[in-house]
């Protein structure tokens, strides 16, 4: 699938027009999974140009569903629970940690630069007139500048803010998990589009392929996937239908791989 410069899929550069849409692979060649049809993905290479044999077709529906299902009935049990509330408070103590060693490590910055503006103006002070040292004084103090604005900016932020080690965590993961479920199971929804990129951003990418029993096999890596595993999930989760020839009629099968982790901060809340 093709990326910028950041590794950020290239369909993201505009709102998906479905929840999935840009982040589905091929398990067999790599290629996008894209809308074959009004209501089905497949391969684009088998449909383009023959050179795949991965010759599944996945409703939209049905797999929008699998995930959805993962959240109603897996994340919002008490064991899932007690897993995400000490991963929030975990990356809670991360952040904090990383403001406290960048405040540091600004302040320090900015006591050297200003160690080495005081030595060139006491220099200037002992030779007169030089232009290097006049060109360097100003680098420098455009620097002290700019270490001021992020060290005001950082400062401007403020601490985060105290919090209940369980009762606000749990209603914050609670409020997560209903938001998700909002975005998948309402798209037209006032919020859906925003709701929707909270999902997607979440997900690193999803693969598709057979698995060798016949059905089919999704593979999901990102920080949902942390989200999942964290909260349970068996490396197998059946999804029943009876409805053929799409590739989930005959049973499916969901490999959750560990990815980015669970990261609260996605959730913007």
């Amino acid at each position: 699938m093709a990326r910028d410069g950041n590794g950020v899929a290239l369909n993201r550069a505009h709102r998906a027009q479905h929840l999935l849409s840009g982040l589905i692979e091929c398990g067999a060649c790599g290629s996008s999974f894209a809308m074959r049809d009004a209501r089905h993905y497949g391969c684009s290479n088998f449909r383009s140009k023959g050179t795949c044999s991965n010759d599944l077709r996945v409703k939209r529906a049905d797999l929008e569903r699998l995930i959805g299902d993962a959240i109603r009935h897996r994340w919002m049990n008490e064991e899932a629970m007690v897993r995400l509330r000490a991963e929030v408070i975990e990356e809670r103590e991360r952040l904090l940690g990383a403001s406290d060693e960048t405040r540091a490590n600004l302040t320090a910055a900015m006591k050297k630069k200003q160690a080495q503006v005081d030595r060139i103006v006491n220099a200037i002070s002992d030779a007169g007139h030089n232009p290097a040292l006049l060109t360097k004084l100003k680098q420098l103090q455009a620097d002290t500048l700019a270490l001021e604005a992020n060290l005001q900016a950082l400062e401007d932020v403020g601490p985060l803010p105290p919090i209940d080690m369980t009762e606000d965590v749990d209603a914050m993961i609670h409020a997560a998990a209903q938001q998700i479920e909002q975005a998948i199971s309402h798209p037209v929804h006032p919020d859906a589009p925003k709701l929707r990129e909270m999902v997607r951003g979440m997900i690193e990418r999803i693969t598709i392929s057979r698995h060798e029993s016949g059905a089919i096999e999704v593979g999901v890596r990102g920080a949902f996937a942390g989200v999942m595993q964290a909260a349970g999930l068996v490396e197998r989760h059946a999804l029943k239908t009876t409805k053929a020839p799409d590739a989930f009629a005959s049973g499916a099968s969901l490999s959750v791989v560990a990815g980015a982790g669970f990261e609260p901060a996605a959730f913007r809340l």
